[in-house]
């Protein structure tokens, strides 16, 4: 099962008791107000950017990003997968990456229904909220599914 941030209290909770749409709808307007961050009206809001990351090497890297990010422009709104180091660097967490994170065949198909919750929850969120940025730190075989759809928006 997925852990996802409970919507009311955004603090990471396990199992999944959220949709998509109300991770969206509250992330919409807790952080963007009535806008999303594509549309036109944005130019007073604060800059959006979601962190996909699956392994804890890379969650420390994406924690000393975001940190060093936050130095310029410390209004700016974290959001994605992680762990406990982006954690503390101040992002919302919405899926924690060990849920997803897998080693070998074996483990990867024990967890593949996991996964492929996780890639519909991550597509929903580029389509819906539309960050102005998206950082993919390692992960290949996730990331490298998102990128390409990433793109197209």
């Amino acid at each position: 099962m997925i852990g996802v941030a409970d919507p009311a209290r955004m603090e990471f909770s396990a199992p999944l008791k959220y949709e998509t749409e109300t991770i969206t709808d509250h992330l919409s307007s807790e952080f963007f107000g009535s806008f999303k961050s594509g549309d036109q009206m944005s130019s007073n809001r604060h800059s959006c950017v979601m962190i996909v990351v699956g392994e804890a090497s890379g969650d420390l890297h994406a924690a000393k990003l975001v940190k060093a990010i936050r130095g310029k422009k410390p209004e700016t709104f974290f959001f994605g997968i992680g762990g406990s180091e982006m954690k503390k660097a101040g992002v919302k967490i919405l899926i924690d990456a060990s849920l997803l994170a897998a080693v070998g065949v074996t483990e990867s198909i024990f967890k593949l229904p996991v996964i492929i919750k996780g890639m519909r929850i991550v597509r929903r969120l580029l389509r819906d909220l539309r960050p102005d940025l998206l950082i993919l730190v390692d992960f290949p075989d996730f990331n490298m599914r998102i990128a390409p759809e990433a793109k197209k928006l």
